[in-house]
């Protein structure tokens, strides 16, 4: 029993991590950041540093002096980065404050990797943590690539200051276009999911379904969930059985990653045998795991496996709880309004109550999964 359920859409970088609570985003965007993160090189400043004619001699190099200040300036850099290593360890433990003060001090202290997570929370997660702030987050990049021009998470994520117009600037595709690639050239992941994503919805470049697997594959290969779903929900659609076969193998490493629609997709293909053996107990566990996710398809589809006793015992309590649930998230229709007034009509009206009390509980200790 589906009310047309309803097709989530190829999904976009970091929305979700954004909307899910600072500690996520953390956990999320400081990896990220950590992964693609490259050391500066003197090779890769493009400014011109030319040298006077004549040297004066108290200006000649001086190994011992030199090295005196490499050492000094590893002891700096070695404070700096065990500040934003224990900001990684806090934020995933859940204290958000002592996290981003951390990461204040490591990116005042000038290093890079900060630099740029701490410009990544300004930008993606200011509605969780209360840290919104283009234009410090436009500074903060400018800052890191200063010494570090190349950097790809701060090419990315200054890519996408001009690909959305923030922090005052126009919107400039053409330059937003440039950055991710270049971003994705250098192999951050987010960045390859991006390209993938506009080439797959013709966003800011014509669209092309071969360009946009090209760079969901690679973005896929180095990890990222968003385009494992991406790539199992096309392979899914096509009908063939050997992309039923790719489909079931991108979704399951999204899934395994904890990604909802992901483990809601491949929960469908369970069910109805497309591409695995039909499995009505795996297609209601990975169900149940995308619906306690707050994920509102997933929570009405598990109310419908509730309702028949596939996978699940058969319970009108379940199915009416997961039902209202699904409806408070947003599948708030015609259809499914009337299906779930039937489903209530019958229970008694205590056990209605108690299981209303229960969804406004869960709403407030869960937070609404990103759409």
């Amino acid at each position: 029993m589906t009310a047309g359920t309803r097709q989530h859409p190829p999904s976009i970088p970091s929305a979700r991590a954004a909307r899910r609570g600072p500690a996520a985003v953390l956990s999320c965007l400081l990896f990220c950041a950590l992964l693609s993160a490259t050391p500066a090189r003197a090779t890769d400043n493009p400014q011109p540093n030319p040298l006077p004619p004549v040297l004066p001699r108290k200006q000649l190099a001086d190994p011992v002096r030199d090295d005196v200040r490499a050492i000094m300036d590893g002891i700096e850099r070695g404070k700096a980065a065990r500040k934003y290593y224990r900001a990684l360890r806090i934020g995933q433990g859940g204290d958000m404050a002592q996290a981003v003060a951390l990461l204040r001090e490591s990116a005042r202290d000038g290093y890079e990797p900060a630099q740029v997570t701490l410009a990544s929370m300004y930008m993606d997660a200011a509605a969780s943590a209360g840290l919104h702030d283009d234009k410090k987050a436009l500074q903060l990049l400018d800052r890191a690539r200063a010494k570090a021009p190349d950097d790809p998470a701060a090419l990315y994520y200054l890519g996408l200051i001009h690909r959305e117009g923030r922090a005052g600037l126009p919107r400039d595709p053409t330059t937003a276009l440039s950055l991710i690639t270049r971003a994705a050239d250098g192999g951050f992941g987010p960045a390859l999911h991006m390209l993938g994503y506009m080439y797959l919805k013709g966003d800011g470049v014509p669209k092309n379904k071969d360009k946009a697997v090209k760079w969901l594959r690679r973005a896929a290969m180095a990890g990222v969930p968003e385009s494992q779903y991406n790539l199992g929900y096309l392979y899914a659609r096509n009908g063939d059985r050997h992309d039923a076969a790719r489909a079931v193998k991108w979704l399951s490493r999204a899934a395994a990653q904890g990604f909802a629609p992901a483990q809601f997709r491949l929960a469908l293909l369970y069910r109805d045998g497309k591409g695995v053996p039909a499995d009505a107990k795996k297609a209601a566990a990975l169900m149940q795991a995308a619906a306690r996710q707050n994920f509102a398809p997933a929570q009405w589809e598990l109310a419908s496996l509730y309702l028949d006793g596939k996978g699940v015992p058969k319970s009108v309590k379940k199915e009416y709880f997961w039902q209202s649930l699904a409806i408070a998230n947003g599948l708030n229709d015609v259809v499914r309004r009337l299906i779930t007034f039937i489903s209530r009509a019958r229970l008694d009206a205590a056990t209605v109550k108690t299981l209303d009390a229960q969804v406004k509980q869960w709403q407030a200790v869960h937070p609404a999964y990103p759409q």
